[in-house]
C-alpha cells in the first residue's frame, strides 16, 4: 500500500490555518483559562512567529504564497502594540482624560 502524497494547496492551507490559530485569541484564552492571567509576552511571542513565518515563507518555495498573509499579520500586531502603548502613555492620558 502506498501512500498519497499531500498536495501543495493542503499544505499551504494547514499551514496558514496553524499559524492563525497560534496568533489569534485562542491562545490567550487558553492561558486565561488555565492560568487566569494572559501573560504579557504572548504578544511579542506571537509576533515573533509571524517574523519566524515570513523569513520561512522567502526561503521555502512552497511556502512563499504565505508570506504576504504572514506580513500582514504581522503589520496588523505591529500596529495594535504600538496603539496600546501611545494610548496608555502620560501623554496620551493627559490630553485625553480631562475630556
Amino acid at each position: 500500500m502506498t501512500e498519497k502524497p499531500v498536495s501543495p494547496h493542503r499544505f499551504l492551507l494547514t499551514t496558514a490555518w496553524a499559524v492563525m490559530l497560534c496568533v489569534s485569541m485562542l491562545p490567550n484564552a487558553l492561558f486565561h483559562e488555565l492560568t487566569g492571567a494572559v501573560p504579557s509576552w504572548l504578544s511579542w511571542v506571537k509576533m515573533g512567529l509571524l517574523v519566524v513565518m515570513t523569513v520561512v515563507a522567502l526561503a521555502w518555495k512552497s511556502l512563499r504564497p504565505l508570506r504576504n498573509f504572514a506580513l500582514i499579520l504581522l503589520a496588523l500586531f505591529v500596529a495594535e502594540e504600538l496603539v496600546s502603548r501611545l494610548t496608555g502613555s502620560n501623554l496620551w492620558q493627559g490630553w485625553f482624560s480631562a475630556a
